[in-house]
């Protein structure tokens, strides 16, 4: 029996769909005072200064980025092990890092923004990186595994404030450090149009700065339209608010991609909610209620709207290991693949974890308006 026990509602049908014909209230208004970020092609409102989940410098070249999977983090709390660069940022791992759910930044491959960075920072990271590459190296040739070795050198490149070895390019763009990857990156002609591509179209973007021009908003960055390349995105960031950092706020804006072949049955909006809260986050808590009125298969979640598409939402209380009790929203759209207009995958959360709180936590009510507030903000972002 798994760990995570879902405990549904038990009313009866008929009376939940009364009161499921009506999809869930939302506020039809983004609070004057919120702030506007944009991620991938849309806007979205957060109620106040935020931090952003990054990946610490370390992971860039560690090899974590080479497989698919960047650990996102808030760091926090004082520096454990690591390095400092010339400008004093801190690179290495930090006691009391804490994790970001579901960040990530698929591009015409994988591009991961880093921390800032001086130029100086940049030829020390340089170095670094090439201390460690040569230590694999010599690692492999002293266990006889030469066809590794040989694979291990610094790869050249005309592309300016840039380096590259095995993995991953790096590049330093307008004082921030960001790394690019693509299948057949050092090998394949049409990669190396694309890695030039972004390495001359990419651009840094402050916290809330909204361009005008097409394209894609990226963790502290923008990547104008590509003119040739096709537009396959999963954008996704995560958000503490920096007042209330109990309070963590996930939006992802992802290109809606054919059913596998491979797949004998495609998830509705309503079972990727329900997979989240099973599988998918802090999966062994003691226990998941789920506070709308919900039966698995006879009653769906309600239905909302994110940027003008229906999907389904979702609002759960969490019993911890330890007894205490925290609440969280999920929203979910599924996009359509065969639509001739973009018509995106959607995901939106807003969680309350109280032991993160300053002061007194966000209540399940504030909770609860707070991320409908949300959901009612996230639209379309215009261009000119």
């Amino acid at each position: 029996m798994r760990n995570l026990i879902l405990k549904w509602l038990t009313s009866s049908a008929l009376g939940l769909l009364a009161v499921l014909t009506v999809s869930e209230s939302q506020a039809s208004n983004t609070p004057t005072d919120w702030k506007t970020e944009c991620v991938g092609r849309f806007l979205i409102g957060l109620p106040g200064e935020v931090d952003v989940a990054l990946p610490r410098a370390s992971y860039l070249y560690d090899g974590t980025v080479t497989n698919g999977y960047v650990n996102y983090v808030f760091i926090i709390g004082e520096p454990k092990h690591g390095g400092y660069l010339p400008d004093g940022t801190f690179y290495g791992a930090v006691s009391g890092d804490s994790k970001a759910w579901g960040s990530k930044q698929l591009v015409h491959g994988e591009l991961v923004t880093g921390p800032t960075i001086t130029p100086d920072g940049f030829s020390q990271f340089k170095a670094d990186v090439g201390r460690f590459y040569e230590e694999k190296k010599q690692a492999y040739l002293k266990s006889h595994e030469d066809d590794y070795a040989k694979n291990i050198y610094p790869r050249p490149t005309d592309i300016p404030d840039a380096f590259a070895w095995s993995g991953p390019i790096y590049l330093m763009r307008g004082g921030r450090l960001f790394s690019y990857d693509y299948p057949g990156l050092w090998e394949n002609p049409q990669s190396q149009e694309r890695l030039r591509f972004v390495a001359t179209s990419l651009r840094t973007r402050n916290l809330y700065e909204i361009p005008n021009e097409a394209g894609l908003c990226l963790h502290y960055a923008f990547l104008p339209e590509a003119p040739t390349y096709p537009d396959s995105r999963v954008i996704g960031v995560t958000y503490r608010l920096k007042d209330h950092p109990d309070v963590e706020i996930f939006f992802m804006d992802q290109t809606a991609q054919k059913k596998s072949p491979q797949s004998k049955h495609e998830m509705t909006a309503a079972e990727e909610v329900q997979f989240f809260w099973e599988d998918d986050y802090n999966p062994h808590e003691k226990q998941k209620r789920i506070l709308n009125p919900h039966i698995p298969g006879v009653v769906q979640f309600p239905t909302v709207k994110l940027g003008g598409y229906e999907g389904k939402a979702s609002f759960i209380e969490t019993t911890h290991k330890d007894g205490s009790i925290d609440y969280g929203y999920m929203a979910y759209v599924k996009g359509d693949p065969d639509a001739k207009e973009d018509t995106p995958t959607l995901m939106l959360y807003v969680i309350r974890t109280a032991a993160r709180a300053k002061g007194a936590p966000v209540s399940k009510d504030e909770l609860k308006k707070l991320a409908d507030q949300i959901a009612a903000s996230i639209r379309r972002r215009p261009v000119h």
